[in-house]
């Protein structure tokens, strides 16, 4: 049986100490066994009371985990599903210039805010290089990165563009850019969706979490098509037709 460091010393004095009294004081000798017996009985009782308390300390933070695990999942109960986000910036540039930074895929290796995490990011282009059916994969050893696909899903000419965002095992999303003209040049929209299904922690994940984390980097891709459709304005621009609707 183990005792602490401090009871093991007090035994190993009375070891010591016991044939020595014995024999010069033999009127001792009983009242030292009976408090040996005693300390080792009260040594014996604060071992198994400690294996209590800790048992019962167990049992309270197991108890505690699944009051906090069922709160959680009550709670999620009143979260909604599906997600959305959205964040807009006017741009002083005509919408003919945002839209082909967007409508043209290879374009996001320049203003995507994902695109920056992993420079070693593997990139495979399919279909054609802008509108319905432009494509592309990407993979990635960066957990922040990993692998999926964009494929652009419709789009109305000079006013919207809609893609879809296989994110693989954590699912589908649409994303929409919508392009408003303005006196100063264009407001650019861009919206996400997603659904999150019934999963507690990804409706609770999404509900405290995914607004402010993706809420930052559309602000950046935003800020960055806005430098780079200024940084590159042709010194021509071809207006666009409205509203030409086009989808897959």
């Amino acid at each position: 049986m183990a005792f602490g460091s401090k009871s093991v010393i007090i035994l190993r004095l009375f070891a010591i100490f016991k044939p020595l009294i014995a024999k010069t004081k033999p009127q001792r000798y009983s009242v030292l066994i009976n408090q040996e017996s005693l300390i080792i009985s009260f040594l014996v009782m604060k071992h198994y009371l400690n294996i209590l308390l800790k048992m019962n300390l167990l049992k309270k933070l197991l108890i505690g985990l699944l009051g906090m695990v069922s709160a959680l999942v009550i709670i999620s109960l009143f979260l909604p599903s599906k997600f959305h986000i959205e964040r807009s910036q006017s741009i002083g540039v005509p919408r003919e210039v945002l839209f082909d930074q967007v409508n043209t895929l290879k374009n996001w290796e320049k203003w995507s805010p994902w695109h920056n995490l992993d420079p070693s990011m593997k990139l495979a282009y399919t279909g054609p290089s802008s509108g319905v059916g432009a494509s592309y994969n990407w993979q990635s050893q960066d957990a922040n990165v990993g692998n999926g696909k964009v494929t652009v899903k419709s789009m109305a000419l000079g006013d919207s563009i809609t893609v879809e965002m296989d994110f693989m095992e954590q699912g589908l999303a649409a994303a929409t850019y919508k392009f408003i003209p303005t006196d100063n040049g264009t407001n650019l929209i861009w919206k996400f969706d997603q659904d999150l299904g019934e999963n507690p922690v990804n409706k609770i994940f999404g509900a405290l979490f995914l607004e402010n984390m993706l809420g930052k980097d559309f602000e950046k891709g935003l800020s960055n098509i806005d430098s780079l459709a200024k940084a590159t304005l042709p010194t021509k621009i071809v207006p666009l037709p409205m509203s030409v609707v086009r989808s897959r």
